[in-house]
């Protein structure tokens, strides 16, 4: 999922993501992101540091709430270390800098993708996760 005011990364972050196959949710704000995640989960959710009504830090909060926390990307024109350690910091997954390097942008999701969906299944596979099934025979 994509949570970003900006058009330009509206259509650039599809195009990548449709040549992978991949779909993308995309909203302009955090209200609009969290009336989707509750319906839809998403392992990933990529922001801007800067939304229209808060930022980053409002997002990972607010993600923190669902009962399947999906990883966090931030994105920034001006990303520095100070904002990757305090990303890191807090919770979320990484940083990516803008303009977007569509080699970086593809691992980085891929690996986001792939440890949150781990720990789904661990989180699904633990004790006390499992139901009683009875069969007949």
């Amino acid at each position: 999922m994509l949570v970003s005011a900006i058009e330009e990364d509206h259509r650039f972050l599809g195009r990548v993501f449709s040549q992978q196959g991949w779909m993308l949710h995309k909203t302009r704000s955090l209200e609009s992101a969290m009336h989707l995640l509750r319906c839809n989960p998403v392992p990933v959710v990529m922001t801007e540091r800067d939304l229209p009504l808060g930022n980053w830090k409002d997002v990972l909060a607010a993600i923190q709430q669902l009962p399947q926390v999906p990883k966090l990307i931030v994105t920034a024109r001006q990303a520095d270390e100070y904002l990757w350690a305090e990303v890191l910091n807090l919770g979320g997954y990484d940083v990516l800098s803008q303009p977007f390097q569509v080699t970086e942008l593809l691992w980085v999701f891929r690996n986001a993708w792939r440890m949150r969906e781990d720990a789904w299944t661990r989180e699904r596979c633990s004790p006390g996760n499992h139901e009683l099934l009875i069969s007949e025979v």
